[in-house]
C-alpha cells in the first residue's frame, strides 16, 4: 500500500507519482492516518444513522400518517363556519362565499398532497438511511481499504434533510355585516394558512396566504402586479437612526427592532415584498464608519428579520444589492472588488431564504451587468430585478440610453428591468414609457416622491427658491409630492404597463398605501384611508352642524 493518498484525485500516491508533478498543490495525507480517520467517521456515521436518525425519521413518518388522517376535519369545520356566516348575507354575496369555499378545498387538497409528498420523501430517506447503514457495516466487516479511504460522510446529508414540521390550523375572522357595502373585503378575512415545502435548508414552514403562494416569476407570468415599498435609508435618517452623507444602514445593528417594525409597517400599508434593508450595507460603505468587520452580521440580521416578517405576512422577501461606489469601468481591480462585494451579499441572501434579489441604483450599465452576472452565478437560480438611476441626462454613465440598457439586461436574463431613485414621478415617467416600448417583459418604476421638473429632473438637482441652495438632502421635504400626485403617478404607471411598482428614497407608509390602492389593492391600512365626509366642518350633512357650517366654514 502506498504511503500517501491524494485527496483531490482520490487515489494512492507513491514517491514516483509525486516526482511527475501530477499532484502538485494537491492535498496529500498519510494513508494509514486517513484510513484510521475515515474508519472512525464510518463508525460514527453508522452509529448515528442506526441509533438516532433512523428512529427520528420513523417517528416523523408515524406523525405524518396521523396528520394526513385528521387533516380533513379542521377544513370541514372551517368550511361550515364560512357557510353559516354567508347566510347572514343576501344573495348578491353568494359568489364570495363560493370563492372562499373553493379556497378552503384547495387548501385541504394542497395540505394532504403536501403531507403525502413529505411522507414519501421520508419513506425514501428511511430506505436510503437503512441502505447506507447496511453498506457501511459490510464495508467495516470486510475492511475494504480502498472504499474506506474514499468514504465521504453520509450522515450530514441525511441530517440536513430531516424536516421540522409545523402544520397550521386555518381560521376565519368574521366581519360585521355591512349591508350598504356588499363587497368582498367586508365579508370577512380568511386567514388561509397553508403548509409549504420550502426547499432551502429543508425547513418546512407555515406562511399566511395574503397573496398567492407563487414566487416572483409565477406572479409576473400570470400578469399580477407587484407593489414594493423601498425608502428605508431616508426614513431612518429622518427618525435619527442613521447619518445623511454616508447613509449606512447601521440601524440594523443598533436597533433591529425598529427595522422589523418598519418592515411590518410597509406590509400593512400594501407592500407585497419585504425588501431586506441591506442597501449600502456592503463593505465599502461600512468601511466609511469603521464597522467593516460587522458587514456579515448586518446583512444576516437584516435578512433574518425580513424573512420572519415575510413568512408571518405571506409576502415575498427580497435580498438587496446596489451600486458599490468602488466600480470603475475598465479598472480590473475595481471590478473584482465590486464582484466580491456582490458575491458575499448574494450568498447571504440565498442562505437566508430570499425569494429573489434586487440589484438597484446603478449609474453604469457595466456595473448593472456585473451585478446580474453575479446573481446568476451565486444566486442559486433566484429571480433578478435590476434597475438604473437616471441622473441629469437620459443615458447611463457609460453612454447607453436607458431603453437600450434595460433591453440588454432583459436579454441577459433579468426578470424585471427599469429605473429607481433619483428622479421624481414626472421626470421618470417619460423614460419609463420609452423603456416599455423596447422591453418585452416586466418593467419596474420606483421614483422618489419629490416634485422634480424638466429643469431640475433629479432630487439632487432641486434648488430651494428661497435660499438658492441645493435642497438635497436636508430640505427635500419642501418638495414632497402630495398624495394626489402619487395617486396620479400610480394610475399612469398602471396604464403604461408597469408591473413592478413602488417608491424609493422619501417613501412613507401613507404613500405606498395610495400606490397599492391605485393598483386595485385594499391593504389593512386602507381601513383608515381618509374619509372627509365625516369631518365636522368639511363633511356631509350628517356630520356638520348648522352652527359650524355658518360660523366656521365661510372663514376657512
Amino acid at each position: 500500500m502506498c504511503e500517501l493518498f491524494c485527496q483531490d484525485c482520490e487515489a494512492p500516491v507513491c514517491q514516483e507519482c509525486i516526482t511527475t508533478g501530477h499532484h502538485n498543490y494537491h492535498e496529500l495525507k498519510n494513508t494509514q492516518d486517513l484510513l484510521h480517520e475515515n474508519k472512525k467517521t464510518i463508525e460514527r456515521d453508522t452509529k448515528e444513522m442506526e441509533n438516532v436518525l433512523e428512529t427520528e425519521l420513523i417517528n416523523i413518518r408515524k406523525r405524518l400518517g396521523v396528520l394526513v388522517s385528521t387533516s380533513s376535519s379542521k377544513y370541514e369545520d372551517l368550511e361550515e363556519i364560512v357557510v353559516q356566516h354567508g347566510k347572514k348575507w343576501h344573495d348578491a354575496v353568494e359568489k364570495v362565499i363560493e370563492t372562499y369555499v373553493s379556497e378552503i378545498q384547495q387548501m385541504k387538497t394542497g395540505e394532504k398532497d403536501t403531507l403525502r409528498q413529505l411522507t414519501m420523501e421520508i419513506v425514501n430517506l428511511i430506505y436510503n438511511t437503512e441502505r447506507s447503514v447496511k453498506l457501511n457495516k459490510e464495508m467495516l466487516k470486510v475492511f475494504e481499504a480502498e472504499k474506506i479511504l474514499k468514504y465521504k460522510t453520509k450522515a450530514d446529508d441525511i441530517r440536513s434533510k430531516i424536516p421540522e414540521i409545523n402544520v397550521p390550523n386555518p381560521s376565519f375572522t368574521e366581519f360585521e355585516v355591512a349591508e350598504s357595502k356588499i363587497v368582498h373585503e367586508n365579508f370577512g378575512v380568511l386567514k388561509t394558512k397553508f403548509l409549504e415545502l420550502q426547499r432551502f435548508k429543508r425547513l418546512y414552514i407555515v406562511k399566511q396566504k395574503v397573496m398567492s403562494a407563487e414566487g416572483l416569476r409565477e406572479r409576473l407570468r400570470s400578469k399580477k402586479d407587484i407593489v414594493v415599498a423601498e425608502g428605508y435609508v431616508f426614513e431612518f435618517e429622518r427618525r435619527g437612526y442613521l447619518r445623511a452623507g454616508c447613509f449606512v444602514p447601521e440601524v440594523v445593528l443598533n436597533h433591529p427592532e425598529l427595522v422589523q417594525s418598519l418592515y411590518e409597517e410597509f406590509v400593512h400599508a400594501g407592500s407585497d415584498v419585504v425588501l431586506a434593508f441591506t442597501y449600502y450595507g456592503h463593505r465599502e460603505k461600512l468601511k466609511v464608519i469603521g464597522r467593516e468587520q460587522e458587514v456579515k452580521e448586518l446583512n444576516l440580521k437584516a435578512l433574518k428579520l425580513a424573512k420572519e416578517v415575510a413568512v408571518k405576512t405571506g409576502t415575498l422577501m427580497a435580498g438587496n444589492i446596489c451600486n458599490t461606489t468602488v466600480f470603475q469601468k475598465g479598472n480590473d481591480t475595481a471590478i473584482e472588488a465590486a464582484r466580491a462585494m456582490f458575491k458575499e451579499q448574494i450568498e447571504w441572501a440565498v442562505e437566508s431564504g430570499a425569494d429573489y434579489i434586487v440589484a438597484e441604483t446603478f449609474s453604469d450599465y457595466a456595473e448593472a451587468e456585473l451585478a446580474l452576472q453575479c446573481i446568476k452565478l451565486y444566486g442559486n437560480g433566484l429571480p433578478a430585478v435590476v434597475s438604473f438611476i437616471a441622473h441629469g441626462t437620459d443615458t447611463t454613465a457609460d453612454g447607453l440610453t436607458f431603453p437600450e440598457a434595460c433591453k440588454r439586461l432583459e436579454e441577459a436574463g433579468a426578470d424585471v428591468v427599469g429605473l429607481n431613485c433619483g428622479r421624481g414621478p414626472k421626470t421618470m415617467m417619460p423614460l419609463i414609457k420609452e423603456i416599455r416600448k423596447v422591453c418585452k417583459g416586466p418593467i419596474c418604476m420606483l421614483p422618489v416622491p419629490y416634485r422634480t421638473t424638466p429643469d431640475q429632473p433629479t432630487m439632487q438637482s432641486l434648488m430651494d427658491p428661497e435660499t438658492g441652495k441645493q435642497a438635497f438632502p436636508f430640505d427635500l421635504p419642501a418638495f414632497a409630492c402630495s398624495r394626489t400626485q402619487i395617486a396620479q403617478f400610480a394610475r399612469e404607471a398602471k396604464e403604461v404597463g408597469v408591473q413592478y411598482i413602488g417608491l424609493c428614497c422619501g417613501n412613507a407608509s401613507h404613500y405606498i398605501r395610495v400606490v397599492a390602492e391605485e393598483y386595485g389593492r385594499r391593504p389593512p391600512a386602507s381601513e383608515f384611508s381618509p374619509n372627509m365626509s365625516e369631518h365636522f366642518i368639511f363633511g356631509d350633512k350628517a356630520h356638520v352642524k348648522e352652527y359650524h357650517a355658518t360660523t366656521l366654514l365661510p372663514n376657512m
